[in-house]
């Protein structure tokens, strides 16, 4: 894909069953939606090339709704479709920008200095260490400059990993800072 001299977008889809508003009413009614939104915006520009992974437990619920079935129409000379047979450290490693719905990539990615998009708010969206979108027009905006957004700092990449370890808290003031096990000050 970084031979054609593109910016890579790797969307990262959730599993389809999955309750996606479970932090409140959002823009997107579910997955599918969210799916079918990226896709119509990647079908507008042919400046990245965008890489849809299908979620690993996608198998698991079955063949009503799949990534295959959603993408049947959009694949083209920059949209491509992948499930597992594609090295998922190298997709990571070779992508610009991760997108999500609301999906563990949001801290994972972060954590490992990666740019990361979620299309929705979540449980991590007050950390402020991922780009969220509060609604459909600043989804649209962040997706239009993913690969040139600024990288996670040092800052993000703590409150990520911290995140990891926490997993659903929220903090109401981090400017304190935290300390962790051994006496490590953030």
């Amino acid at each position: 894909f970084k031979a054609k001299n593109k910016p890579t977008i790797l969307v990262l889809s959730s599993c389809f069953p999955d309750f996606p508003n479970a932090n409140g009413v959002s823009y997107l009614d579910n997955h599918v939606s969210w799916i079918k939104l990226t896709l119509e915006f990647a079908k507008t520009t042919d400046k990245f090339n965008w890489i849809f992974k299908t979620h690993p437990a996608e198998h698991l619920y079955g063949n009503k709704i799949t990534l295959k079935k959603l993408m049947k129409n959009h694949l083209n000379k920059n949209i491509f479709l992948t499930a597992n047979e594609l090295n998922y450290d190298d997709l990571i490693k070779f992508s610009d920008c991760v997108v999500t719905s609301v999906g563990s990539a949001g801290y994972e990615l972060t954590a490992m200095g990666k740019r990361v998009i979620m299309a929705r708010n979540s449980s991590m969206s007050s950390w402020n260490f991922v780009k969220f979108a509060k609604n459909k027009k600043e989804y649209l905006e962040l997706l239009k400059k993913a690969p040139f957004m600024k990288l996670p700092d040092k800052k993000d990449i703590i409150k990520a990993n911290i995140y990891a370890c926490l997993l659903g808290t929220s903090p109401k003031d981090f400017s304190n800072g935290y300390v962790l096990q051994f006496g490590r000050h953030v």
